[in-house]
């Protein structure tokens, strides 16, 4: 049995028979011969040193007790070339043509190529060069993509920083022979370290330039994602994982509900009818892929995060970014024909033509609208109303009065309840009336226009609503209630004001001038008012309550991170302040809508705290 001897070559503990040890150490001595007179002669020996490890590896096959045998290490040297196969640099000019047929170059292989960024070839960190290495095409062309698609939707960008933290940097002699797919041998080695000497030479002057700033903070970013968050990376990486799955998931049942759909009631878009199957087809394709290659990209980098990067995958990413931009190109070229098509279908189709419908009304004053309509008011001597839009929404809008109150809503027997590109808010109701005494709308109305009010104007809003109300004539009292993200914008003058905002809402009413005023607002929401004479403020759970003048008396109770803040005028006197304890539930505005279903409206309470 032969004499084993255990080495370390490439940080990497071997056992070695003892004649194959003395083959490898005069392999050794020569290659550090060498490469003695190159300056970064000791980097490539030990860039050699880690490919001969490689290869030790290889031959291990998993199994640790192996011994490295003389037939491996010729096998080794026979690979990698011997420092005398090849020709010094003193006489390669000489010599170039022999050493040409004695050692033909090695030819590059696709298949053996792995993909890193090429510090060689860099404009901000070499990701566009190492992907034009790694596909065989020109750098330049990549990096007109990335700036093609970084001015048309900003991806680009997304893109290039996620490849730049994620591609390793081709650091090392054999890395780089691995980028260009080429064998890693002493003269490949030799070749490639006498051309970066050689650009670098022709490149001195670039440390101070913007690539290599940019390639600090790349180095950086890639830093900070490897090092800075290793206890979070793998939690990030699964939950980046698991929100890709989802969007994936989502897009593929999207896809096929549109196939499904097709000439559902539920579904407003005639872009079928309008470009014909086999361009409706292309198109979908186009967009499916151009969404779904992003959402790839996300889950590999959640898997990067989970596992760290693996090299045999990047040519999936490669073919998947083909596949994306190839998408993108189509998509492009598709809706520049699609999108006059489409437009012009909509224009002379009759089905699309807005019209105005008329409607004669009894007397009323107050409002009431629902579900995604547009409302505009009108101060007039008559009582009317007038709906424009398609035919289709106008048969399905029904204006009512019942008991002083105008219901303007949708015929829920004939319209679905959810209908996917439907343009509610493309349908406008225009409103004449001479006093308005009550207005209320819910789930995503839309109210502006001018009112007159005589004595007291309630406003309630609910659930996404929003309101631009400017009031004229006399009012004594105004009452406005805003609740789940709902908005009004208020002005005018009056003797009192009642504002009640909840659930992230937002009142507007600093052109709104009261002498008296008081307000509530809650959870999240925020109030703008201008006081004369006497405020009255409470706000809780993250409230915030701006208001506008001097009053004369300031009542406050602001708890749970809310905030009472004046932004004009001279700091008013407090007179009272309410301990800052959770308040009691304010009472109720004192207006209640009318039913309209024929029964005996709801009384109107007066409440004494208004009375200030």
């Amino acid at each position: 049995m032969k004499k084993t001897i255990p080495i370390s070559i490439g940080k990497t503990l071997f056992h070695i028979e003892e004649d194959a040890y003395g083959k490898l150490s005069q392999y050794l001595v020569a290659v550090k011969l060498k490469f003695s007179s190159n300056p970064e002669g000791s980097e490539i020996v030990a860039d050699i040193e880690n490919r001969i490890a490689e290869h030790f590896l290889d031959g291990q096959k998993g199994d640790v007790s192996h011994v490295v045998d003389l037939g491996e290490v010729e096998s080794l040297i026979s690979s990698m070339g011997r420092p005398d196969d090849f020709v010094s640099p003193e006489s390669e000019t000489d010599k170039e043509d022999s050493s040409a047929s004695a050692n033909p170059a090695p030819t590059t292989s696709a298949n053996n190529k792995k993909l890193y960024r090429n510090p060689d070839d860099m404009v901000l960190a070499g990701v566009a060069s190492g992907l034009g290495s790694y596909l065989g095409i020109e750098p330049v062309l990549v990096r007109l993509a990335f700036a093609l698609f970084a001015f048309l939707n900003g991806f680009g960008v997304i893109v290039y920083l996620v490849l730049w933290a994620s591609m390793k940097e081709a650091k090392t002699a054999t890395e780089k022979l691995q980028m260009q797919g080429a064998p890693v041998t002493l003269e490949s080695v030799d070749k490639l370290m006498k051309e970066t000497t050689s650009n670098i030479k022709e490149k001195v002057g670039d440390k101070n330039s913007l690539s290599a700033f940019a390639n600090s903070v790349g180095r950086g970013l890639a830093s900070f994602l490897r090092h800075v968050i290793p206890g979070f990376g793998k939690i990030i990486g699964i939950v980046i994982s698991i929100v890709a799955a989802i969007g994936v998931a989502a897009l593929v049942l999207g896809m096929m509900a549109v196939f499904i759909s097709l000439g559902s009631p539920y579904l407003d878009f005639p872009f079928l009818e309008a470009v014909g199957y086999p361009l409706f087809i292309f198109i979908v394709i186009a967009v499916f892929f151009a969404v779904l290659v992003p959402l790839l990209f996300v889950q590999a980098l959640g898997s990067l995060l989970r596992n760290g990067w693996d090299n045999q995958k990047t040519k999936y990413g490669a073919i998947l970014f083909g596949l994306w931009f190839v998408a993108l190109l189509s998509l492009a070229a598709l809706s520049a024909r699609a999108i006059p098509v489409y437009r012009e279908f909509v224009k002379n189709d009759s089905s699309y033509q807005k019209i105005t419908r008329a409607y004669e009304l009894e007397d009323f004053s107050s409002i009431k609208a629902q579900n995604g309509f547009s409302v505009e008011i009108f101060s007039g001597n008559e009582f009317k109303a007038e709906a424009n839009g398609r035919e289709r929404y106008l048969d399905n809008i029904e204006l009512a009065v019942s008991q002083g109150i105008l219901t303007i809503s949708r015929k829920s027997e004939n319209s679905p309840h959810v209908c996917i590109f439907c343009s509610t808010h493309s349908t406008n109701v225009r409103v004449w009336l001479p006093v308005l005494q009550s207005l209320s709308a819910s789930n995503g109305v839309n109210v502006k226009g001018t009112a007159n009010a005589s004595g007291t104007i309630s406003v309630r809003l609910e659930n996404g609503s929003s309101v631009d109300l400017s009031i004229v004539g006399t009012s004594t009292q105004v009452l406005l209630r805003t609740e789940n993200a709902s908005r009004a914008n208020i002005s005018g003058s009056t003797e009192e004001a009642d504002f009640s905002a909840s659930n992230g809402s937002r009142i507007q009413a600093e052109n709104l001038v009261a002498k008296k005023v008081r307000a509530h607002a809650s959870n999240a929401s925020k109030i703008t008012l201008q006081a004369k004479e006497v405020l009255d403020a409470t706000a809780e759970n993250a409230g915030r309550i701006e208001y506008i003048g001097t009053p004369k008396e300031l009542r406050q109770d602001v708890s749970n991170a809310s905030v009472l803040e004046r932004i004009s005028g001279d700091a008013p006197p407090v007179v009272e302040k309410i301990s800052t304890t959770t308040p009691p539930t304010p009472p109720a505005l004192p207006v209640t809508m009318p039913s309209v279903d024929g029964r005996r409206p709801t009384p109107v309470v007066e409440d004494p705290a208004l009375s200030m």
